[in-house]
């Protein structure tokens, strides 16, 4: 099992660096987007099941929405992606507190969980055409891979204490403080490697704060689609990702650090200059 999830994880690694490769080019990056939106919507939909008309319908028009919107450029996204960041994150915040008593999702949780996989995947064309753009996405994926990898290995090796028991029961405290602490420094490692060969110039104070930030963000990404499997009674979203699931259950903590990662890119003190 070990074997098959570090080989489908140097292919999705590989894929990764592909999709940056070619990121600068807008519909190779759009269409990269349109396909992940569809192909999470559908794990999504297939996760909390599709036994009524009103709901197919539903992720039929979800999907195309997302292929639409994966191509347009909508003024003032921004405050669009900073408003619905907010909703999701207490939609999520309460089912977490509330899971024993939830049995299904509403429709409009449905709606809600489905509109915010699909705007904050779209983030990453806007973080791309940023100055520095793709370095940005680089530490936004860096940060969120890099410490899940290190919580599950610090919580392997000491973990004691339960972090969510009734969400996921392998994560503990330890590894959690444990992923954030060595997942900042590695990135801050790379950030100076990067300035040292003069590829970038790196505001350390504020790279520290937003990749703490978003180590934490991202392990909230992790139980809340983890919440949402619990709710829906699956182990995992799909089985696209032999020892790894499915596609939201290999992006669920990076879904969230997007939009994050893009907020950041816009601040007058900017964390990169090339």
């Amino acid at each position: 099992m070990l074997k098959q999830r570090i080989k489908t994880g140097v292919l999705i690694l590989l894929i990764t660096i592909g999709v940056l490769w070619f990121s600068h080019i807008d519909w190779f990056l759009c269409s990269a987007i349109a396909i992940l939106s569809v192909m999470s919507i559908t794990e999504l939909y297939k996760a909390i099941g599709m036994k009524t008309k009103g709901k197919n319908i539903t992720y039929i028009i979800i999907c195309l929405g997302a292929v639409l919107f994966s191509y347009i450029t909508i003024p003032g996204y921004e405050y669009f992606t900073i408003v619905l960041f907010a909703g999701v994150s207490v939609l999520f915040a309460v089912l977490m507190k509330q899971i024993k008593r939830n049995r299904n999702l509403k429709p409009w949780m449905e709606i809600l969980i489905a509109i915010a996989i699909v705007s904050f995947y779209k983030t990453m064309h806007y973080i791309r055409i940023t100055e520095g753009g793709l370095y940005y996405l680089l530490f936004a994926i860096a940060i969120s891979m890099i410490t899940d990898v290190m919580a599950f290995c610090v919580g392997k090796c000491i973990g004691k204490h339960k972090l969510a028991p009734n969400i996921s029961p392998k994560k503990t405290i330890e590894g959690s403080v444990g992923g954030t602490l060595l997942a900042v420094v590695i990135c801050m490692m790379v950030a100076y490697i990067l300035q040292r060969n003069g590829l970038i110039e790196v505001h350390y104070g504020v790279l520290f704060g937003y990749l703490t930030l978003a180590s934490v963000v991202g392990q909230f990404g992790d139980l809340a689609f983890s919440v949402v499997k619990r709710i829906a009674g699956v182990k995992d979203y799909s089985n696209l990702l032999p020892g790894h699931g499915g596609l939201l259950d290999r992006f669920d903590s990076l879904i969230l650090v997007l939009p994050l990662t893009w907020l950041f890119s816009l601040r007058r003190v900017p964390i990169i200059i090339l």
